[in-house]
């Protein structure tokens, strides 16, 4: 990550979020008809990926842990973030 894109936080956590925030805003999470469609398909032992057919958020990763099922954010969505971050905010 590009060190004044990392200089905006104090920890994984705090990017980690920022992460999070910017693809709900970008990406919203889909309706309940989209939501009915939704498979789970197993990746490896104790990690998943969430296919909502017809939905731009199809593809959510998650890993299995002692305290639950916790979302996992893979290298493409950070790589995507850190593009869209780097890049001059539009005109307007």
């Amino acid at each position: 990550m590009p060190t004044e894109i990392r200089a905006e936080w104090s920890s994984v956590e705090e990017a980690a979020a920022a992460i999070i925030v910017h693809n709900g805003i970008e990406q919203p999470y889909p309706g309940s008809e989209v939501l009915a469609l939704a498979k789970i398909e197993p990746i490896t032992k104790g990690r998943v990926t969430l296919k909502l057919p017809g939905a731009i958020v199809s593809g959510l990763q998650f890993r299995q842990t002692a305290e639950g099922w916790k979302y996992v954010i893979i290298g493409d969505v950070v790589d995507d973030y850190i593009k869209k971050m780097s890049q001059p905010p539009p005109q307007r």
